[in-house]
């Protein structure tokens, strides 16, 4: 009996878990490139997060600086 079934997977999560259980070397050895992507998706996901949070910084600066 099948209970679920996987309809979507994350990129490089799995990286993280071998990673994190001191075998990164079969992640080097069969997809190199996975811990470079992991790197650059998470600094991208930081500065998108930083970049939201100037802009709102930035709006609410606005609001309150029409008012006056």
């Amino acid at each position: 009996m099948v209970k679920s079934v996987a309809s979507m997977e994350v990129p490089w999560l799995g990286c993280l878990k071998l990673l994190a259980n001191g075998k990164g070397d079969r992640v080097d050895l069969h997809a190199p490139n996975s811990i470079t992507c992991l790197e650059v998706t998470f600094t991208t996901i930081i500065l998108i997060l930083i970049a939201i949070s100037y802009i709102i910084d930035e709006i609410n600066y606005y609001r309150i600086s029409k008012k006056i």
